[in-house]
């Protein structure tokens, strides 16, 4: 049943939607909490503050925010169910989100939502087929769940086929009625299919309308980004030396370098377990640039137990949040005997790429071509920068091009690297049944190949700022 809400209250949830709708996120958020305060079982207020949260990159908070609502004595159930299948799927447990979700589908057959929420976690675990029937049930119940009209239409190659679903969603986006955040996401949708159809032209055109709206939604302060690389730069100056071999293994580069690639053919060994994006160095590290001394060896106990809550016994853990390459200083600090990864790929690739991708949170840096290549040249300043401190060998640099060409012999180098023995299953990670949470969930279970290297050549005319990207 909805909530009854004050007057008072009403008011300030409907000024937070306006503030939402606005792109005032911070202030709209402001509003949902104080409406949370008076009345904790308000879940729709819960899944506005949740959605802000994880746009600002904060998944386990946007996570704790609807559990605590789902917990209040006077929740609905069928609503409290649903906060959970959301809760869970941020912090990456498709089974319990699944679960979650089937509680709300055993209440409310044709509950649009919870298909989408059902979808996802199928797809998460590997079960594409029914991730794909579960997006379709959604899209019938609601057209207007753009999340999953997307999920729909990334879930796989857009044909001649499926002319029907284009035409959907173009006229879905013709409505005056949806919300910028749907209209943004039905435009990835848009483009992605259009991409499909080798219609470059006004694929891009349907990125750049949605990128539009990303850039309101989720403003990126490139001069702001420049000052955090020196700030970082200065505070890392001595010679890390560390000898390598440890439990952690660090996977990093840009986003859509291949980071879900490489953790796959690395989790696929038998004494390796996959971590997925961990939050742990970005907390760690952005509160020592907010001036905090970080007590280095809190710190490794601290990870220890983060690695020990994905496995107690294998040999190596991966955390492959691709912006660890920001914090490889206080890493190595922290765990002188970290293993790193670094990926590579022609930066026209990863910049199109991010443009294209409508990631789960914080990627406003990605929604303008300025600004992708003020990141692209802020993350090389760091890594030059890491790779004049680090001892030969500490740091694996695997380019995307040579891994998808040579799997075989790109692998061998990262198993050994590793410090293990080489085992072949780490040939077919697309076999790899580990939970794949990242944007890259649908290419994870596929076999190794080439396909998108110099995908930037077909978009060469609208390329931008990129152009003027180097390679490497």
């Amino acid at each position: 049943m909805p909530v009854t809400r004050s007057k008072h209250d009403a008011a300030r949830f409907l000024r937070g939607v306006a503030l939402e709708r606005q792109g005032e996120l911070r202030a709209a958020l402001g509003e949902f909490v104080a409406v949370l305060r008076q009345n904790p079982a308000d879940l729709e207020a819960a899944r506005h503050a949740s959605a802000i949260l994880l746009s600002f990159g904060d998944r386990d908070e946007a996570a704790r925010c609807l559990f605590r609502a789902a917990q209040a004595e006077n929740a609905d159930p069928v609503e409290a169910a649903l906060c959970r299948a959301r809760g869970f799927g941020l912090i990456e447990r498709p089974a319990a989100a699944a679960r979650a979700a089937r509680e709300v589908l055993a209440l409310a057959p044709g509950h649009a939502e919870a298909w989408r929420l059902l979808g996802t976690a199928l797809a998460v675990g590997g079960a594409r087929e029914a991730a794909r029937l579960a997006w379709q049930r959604a899209v019938l119940l609601d057209p207007d769940d753009a999340r999953a009209m997307l999920d729909l239409v990334c879930a796989g190659r857009i044909t001649d086929a499926d002319r029907t679903l284009v035409e959907t969603l173009a006229a879905r986006l013709g409505s005056a009625a949806i919300s910028p955040r749907q209209r943004m996401t039905l435009g990835f949708a848009l483009g992605k299919a259009l991409d499909d159809l080798d219609d470059p032209e006004a694929a891009i055109a349907a990125f750049d309308a949605a990128n539009e709206i990303r850039a309101q939604l989720m403003p990126f302060d490139a001069r702001a980004f420049a000052a955090d690389v020196r700030r970082i730069i200065h505070g890392f100056s001595g010679r890390l030396a560390a000898p390598g071999g440890g439990r952690a293994v660090f996977i990093l580069g840009m986003p859509r370098s291949g980071t879900t690639l490489v953790e796959q053919i690395v989790s696929s060994h038998p004494r390796v377990a996959a971590g997925g994006e961990m939050a742990f160095w970005g907390k760690a590290g952005t509160r020592w640039a907010a001036g905090e001394v970080p007590d280095l060896a809190e710190l490794r106990r601290a990870n220890e137990a983060a690695l020990a809550q994905v496995s107690a016994d294998a040999a190596r853990v991966t955390d492959k949040n691709p912006f660890n390459f920001a914090w490889i200083g206080l890493i190595c600090r922290a765990l002188p005997d970290a293993t790193i990864i670094h990926c590579r790929r022609d930066a026209r690739d990863i910049g199109l790429s991010a443009y294209m991708t409508l990631f789960s949170s914080g990627n406003g840096w990605a929604a303008r071509r300025e600004d992708l290549l003020a990141m692209i040249t802020g993350y090389r300043r760091l890594m030059a920068h890491w790779r004049s401190l680090l001892p030969a060998g500490q740091m694996l640099e695997i380019d995307y091009e040579t891994l998808v060409v040579e799997p075989e012999a790109t692998a061998r180098r990262m198993i050994a690297h590793c410090g293990l023995d080489w085992d072949p299953a780490c040939l077919a990670p697309e076999l790899n049944r580990r939970p794949v949470h990242t944007a890259s969930m649908h290419q994870a279970r596929e076999p190794v190949h080439a396909g998108s290297v110099g995908k930037w050549r077909r978009y060469a005319p609208w390329l931008g700022a990129l152009a003027a990207a180097e390679p490497k």
